[in-house]
């Protein structure tokens, strides 16, 4: 296996004729003499062993120059690296965009039907039917859907099947993303004369994602399918590929840990959707705290500089003996303006933080009372006012 492989990576003419790009559009001369590179590259690194890495300049190559004899030797060295499903997905491609008469033809038919049984393993053996079931349907519905090859990363992606309504079956779309052990149900929903399921862009990561459909009928038992949990479809992740889904279909909602940033909610390992409506919560309670912090915050700062004019005002007016034996000149107007000037910012922010923290209480209450978090430990915070004097009273709760 291992040196016929090399073998044939190693022959691979990188002239081809016409043909082969008979469906793509023809590389640029500079493109071409940068997907030779990457071949080489590609090849020297087969050769050293670093297949994984190898396999990438053969994709670089592929997408810079369309060659579909790249797609074998991509396959090949998927089927070395193990990776079984990817290299039947190469093949098929291979198969669908090489010239009629390519020589690897029959060597990748061959090879695609040998991994197909190796992926496929047996079924298991159904046990006897019960005398009074009935009896099975002699006609199987038709999903009138095509397996999906290749998606890009990161989009969403919509795997559409062909069910007449009259039929009154149940889509379930199955997906398992890369490192997933379990596949993951989602209900199929009808667009005009289809069966739409949503793989969201959260999921298309990885080198490939696995899919089937399962059909059901009113009494709930599995009628048809396309793939199935032990031989499931095969989706490559390849940036060079078409996205493929509805504008006006959304996603379902992303599960996301519990709301931790809150310094007064201890947390919980618990995962939880949130909605729109909590989602503005959040965002209106930590808006009104910030803002609640910063103006109490510079209410206090402008209290202080107010203050510290007043007593250089104070003191240029004694500096000189008992008062008032300075006149009140200029500097003093400068001194006692800024003083006004800041004792003004500073009750109009104490007073205006002290509002707004009035609100953020109310939203955080409205945040405890939603969750129905137990008590725990809470801080309340209000500003004091008084001539000549500006401050705030602070309680905890435990």
């Amino acid at each position: 296996m291992l040196v016929r492989i090399w073998c044939a990576i190693a022959v691979l003419s990188w002239t081809a004729s016409p043909s082969v790009w008979a469906d793509a559009a023809r590389p640029t001369p500079a493109q071409l003499e940068r997907a030779k590179k990457a071949f080489a590259d590609g090849k020297k690194l087969h050769d050293a062993g670093k297949l994984t890495e190898a396999v990438e300049k053969f994709k670089t190559s592929y997408e810079l120059s369309s060659n579909p004899l790249l797609l074998y030797n991509i396959g090949l060295t998927m089927q070395e690296l193990g990776s079984d499903d990817l290299a039947v997905v190469y093949y098929r491609k291979f198969l669908a965009e090489a010239p009629a008469d390519a020589a690897q033809r029959a060597d990748v038919t061959e090879r695609i039907a040998a991994l197909t049984r190796k992926l496929a393993p047996a079924e298991p053996v159904a046990p006897p039917t019960e005398p009074d079931a009935p009896a099975p349907s002699a006609e199987v519905p038709s999903l009138g859907h095509h397996p999906i090859e290749a998606a890009p990363p990161d989009k969403p992606l919509d795997v559409t099947a062909l069910v007449a309504p009259e039929a009154g079956l149940t889509l379930t779309l199955y997906v398992r993303s890369a490192g997933e052990a379990t596949f993951t149900a989602t209900p199929m929903i009808r667009r005009q004369k289809e069966l739409v399921g949503r793989v969201p862009a959260a999921r298309m990561t990885g080198r490939a994602v696995q899919y089937y459909l399962e059909a059901r009928d009113a009494r709930g038992g599995v009628v048809a399918h396309a793939g199935k949990a032990t031989s499931p479809n095969v989706i490559a992740i390849d940036v060079t590929a078409s996205p493929q889904f509805y504008p006006d279909i959304s996603d379902p909602p992303v599960a996301r840990s519990a709301d931790r940033e809150d310094p007064l909610h201890g947390g919980s390992a618990d995962v939880v959707a949130l909605d729109p409506a909590a989602r503005r919560l959040r965002y209106a309670r930590w808006t009104a705290t910030g803002v609640a912090g910063a103006g109490l915050g510079l209410g206090v700062v402008m209290y202080f500089l107010a203050r510290s004019h007043a007593t250089a005002l104070e003191d240029d007016a004694t500096g000189c003996g008992r008062p008032p034996c300075q006149a009140f000149d200029a500097f003093d107007r400068d001194l006692q303006s800024t003083g006004k000037r800041e004792q003004t910012i500073s009750n109009v922010a104490l007073i205006g933080g002290g509002a707004v923290a009035v609100v953020a209480g109310y939203l955080w209450y409205r945040t405890w009372t939603t969750k129905a978090v137990p008590a725990r430990t809470a801080w309340q915070l209000a500003p004091a006012l008084d001539h000549g004097f500006a401050g705030a009273a602070a309680a905890v709760r435990f």
